[in-house]
């Protein structure tokens, strides 16, 4: 509580983040089938349509449906990217240009042993 008070992040943070996300796309898809049990919600358009065989009112909510889940993804993993610090984010070592060296200084020690 001191870190945040203080104005850090802790480092256990982007996991928190992590799991918000994880949760909110589930609730997501929960509320949408939430309809076919008449609760109303995001799926509405979906489960009434079947029936009347309107496939473009399906189809429609189907992709609101779609834009709203990547829509709270997107954000989520925006805040999940922030919540990183600089620092440990450049120096986990990930990406291409990492692996890439890692390769290259791997290369390097076999050509040396070997010669």
């Amino acid at each position: 509580m001191a870190d945040l008070l203080e104005g850090r992040v802790p480092p256990r943070t982007p996991l928190l983040v992590g799991g918000l996300r994880a949760a909110t796309l589930q609730v997501i898809a929960t509320v949408t089938i939430a309809a076919y049990v008449n609760l109303g919600g995001l799926g509405f358009p979906i489960i009434q349509g079947i029936p009347l065989r309107q496939f473009d009112q399906v189809l429609a909510g189907a992709i609101l449906v779609a834009l709203l889940a990547l829509l709270v993804d997107l954000l989520f993993a925006l805040a999940q990217r922030t919540a990183v610090p600089a620092g440990v984010r450049t120096a986990s070592g990930s990406g291409r240009a990492a692996r890439g060296e890692r390769r290259e200084r791997h290369r390097a020690r076999q050509a040396a042993s070997a010669g």
